[in-house]
């Protein structure tokens, strides 16, 4: 219902969550591992709007980000790439961000 009537007012409907690429499938299997230890990550094929990485991404909610790149750096898993996944009206927006890190 809530929905719905944000739907009429014209309110835009927001959730933000991160996608982080990788150079090539090994780091994102090494990422995916090391996060499920600590969070919920959820493994995507890359997004057509996304044209950095290997064809794998993880999927980290917004407030995980942090702790999922201060781990990754820990472990020193390079990241090719960061995104913001915004669910807007239906439709998935990304945009790029600064790397905050980059090993190997």
């Amino acid at each position: 219902m809530l929905k719905l009537w944000q739907e009429r007012l014209g309110l835009k409907l927001h959730h933000k969550e991160y996608i982080i690429t990788f150079k090539n499938t090994n780091f994102a299997i090494k990422a995916e591992q090391c996060l499920l230890e600590k969070m919920h990550v959820g493994v995507l094929p890359l997004p057509s709007q996304i044209s950095a990485g290997c064809g794998i991404c993880l999927r980290v909610k917004q407030d995980e980000i942090n702790a999922a790149l201060a781990a990754l750096a820990e472990r020193e898993i390079a990241a090719a790439g960061l995104y913001s996944r915004t669910v807007e009206n239906g439709q998935y927006l990304y945009e790029k961000l600064p790397i905050m890190f980059t090993n190997g």
